[in-house]
């Protein structure tokens, strides 16, 4: 492959694309094609975030998808042309134009990589490829050899896997597809026709779906199953139905899911989010899990309005910043410190005041 493969770019959320690349299909469980992006992580090192394959198996040619930020690098593994396996290092310039900068069976080195990441940032969010990507993509106007691999997978899903079929098919349901729908993938169908379901077909998907239910229908689940069902499912209450959520729902379900709560937590009024960051932060580590690049201003902000919450939890507020710089590798400058005592109430500043004072 002497220039970059068919390939498409698909703008997305928060700064990314999507890169999808056509590549051969291959029944070899050893050598299946893979694509990969380095992106600067924490602390500046080197992140690897896998892509996935969309028609592998199903006919002649798959497609590759990865998600790319500007100045990160893609590494493909695949069969272009002739169909030999060859590696390839692609580099994603500032307007998510691609440059090819090898191409061969000499694998690709990790020196070759990191040279190319010397001037990129840090990714602002997860460049691992999820469900929403893969929605996006059969959701939008493809090129016609994407489509066609699209088609074929749809296919696939349709006989073998019904409740993925239902999860990404773009188009609607009508007639025996949508009967079969609420038999084969309730969930989906209460995520995607809940306002076209008879209440009878509701209640089926509910009862085959706790998830869905929980997700979708949470109003509706009586009080003596919702709080065991709400804690069983924590993922789906904080992504689908915070906003219907009692406070003590809320705090159960971030304990649960600390990770995501973190990044729903917008959806949250000011003071339950800083009961949620109170009892979050302690479970999750920089080192360990991504983490949303806007925190540490929410954090601090939240700290200025709700000072006493701090204070009432953790003793301290030399204990508050321990464990924002153990958690989470925050340590405000003098200059913020100061703002946060500006913005403060007047009853906690003797106690910021003397924590201000152990940091001269």
């Amino acid at each position: 492959m002497n220039q970059i493969a068919r390939h498409t770019i698909i703008p997305n959320s928060h700064g990314t694309s999507l890169l999808v690349v056509e590549t051969r299909s291959t029944t070899s469980p050893q050598s299946p094609p893979r694509i990969r992006c380095h992106h600067r992580g924490g602390r500046e090192q080197s992140t690897i975030s896998t892509g996935r394959t969309i028609g592998q198996v199903l006919g002649p040619v798959c497609a590759l998808v990865a998600k790319v930020i500007p100045q990160s690098m893609v590494e493909i593994t695949g069969r272009f042309g002739s169909g030999t396996e060859t590696n390839h290092l692609l580099h994603v310039g500032g307007s998510f134009e691609l440059t090819l900068l090898k191409s061969g069976f000499a694998p690709v080195s990790q020196t070759e990589i990191d040279s190319g990441l010397l001037t990129s940032l840090p990714a602002a969010v997860s460049l691992e490829v999820d469900d929403e990507d893969q929605t996006l993509i059969f959701s939008i106007a493809r090129p016609l050899w994407l489509q066609q691999i699209l088609n074929d997978q749809l296919r696939y899903w349709f006989k073998h896997q019904a409740e993925t079929y239902y999860q990404f098919s773009p188009w609607p349901m009508i007639g025996e597809e949508y009967v079969r729908g609420i038999k084969a993938a309730p969930y989906w169908a209460l995520a995607r026709w809940k306002k076209h379901l008879f209440p009878q077909q509701i209640r089926y998907c509910m009862q085959r779906s706790p998830a869905g239910a929980v997700a979708f229908c949470i109003e509706r689940i009586p009080p003596s199953r919702r709080k065991a069902l709400v804690f069983q499912y924590a993922a789906e209450a904080l992504t689908h139905a915070a906003e219907k959520l009692t406070e003590g729902e809320m705090l159960t379900s971030a304990a649960r899911e600390p990770r995501l709560a973190l990044r729903m937590r917008e959806k949250y009024h000011p003071a339950l989010r800083a009961k949620m960051l109170i009892l979050v932060i302690p479970m999750v580590s920089f080192t360990l899990e991504y983490l949303p690049p806007d925190l540490e201003p929410d954090i601090l902000k939240s700290i200025a309005l709700f000072p006493s919450m701090w204070l009432a939890h953790y003793g301290s507020f030399t204990k508050v910043m321990d464990v924002l710089a153990n958690h989470l590798s925050i340590s405000p400058s003098e200059a913020v410190l100061q703002l946060l005592l500006q913005t403060m109430d007047p009853k906690e500043v003797p106690a910021f005041c003397e924590y201000m004072a152990t940091c001269i």
